[in-house]
């Protein structure tokens, strides 16, 4: 029996997190989000199978959070997401692979829910 691929999320847009597990759970995976980074970083436990990270929020930054994931040696895909146009998700990929994390995505904000669905349902069949 597989286990069901779990998702994590940290945005500091509740709504977005919300929709984000919404759509996670409608294709049949299992998803936390929350705004706060300490509590994002209680649930990152063994199970978690893909992380979706927002690059810009008001406590902490998205290549501040790719830091503290490359001490913790995590090797979950992390998905980055930003408004802030194309340079900031260069600058958290280039991070994140000197990091030896793991891109396995990006989305643009305001990303449209088939472009998520894409993700979603590349991680659910665990070529994420």
């Amino acid at each position: 029996m597989t286990l069901p691929r779990k998702i994590l999320v940290l945005d500091d847009d509740f709504c977005m997190g919300d929709f984000i597990a919404s759509a996670a759970e409608a294709v049949g995976l299992s998803c936390f989000s929350t705004t706060e980074p300490e509590i994002f970083l209680e649930y990152l436990t063994s199970d978690v199978t893909l992380i979706l990270l927002d690059l810009v929020m008001p406590t902490t930054d998205g290549i501040s959070m790719l830091r503290t994931l490359g001490r913790m040696r995590c090797k979950v895909g992390i998905v980055l997401m930003s408004g802030a146009g194309e340079q900031a998700i260069d600058l958290a990929e280039d991070t994140a692979s000197a990091l030896n994390l793991c891109v396995a995505g990006h989305l643009k904000k305001p990303f449209r829910l088939k472009e998520l669905e894409a993700i979603l349902q590349k991680s659910k069949q665990g070529e994420l």
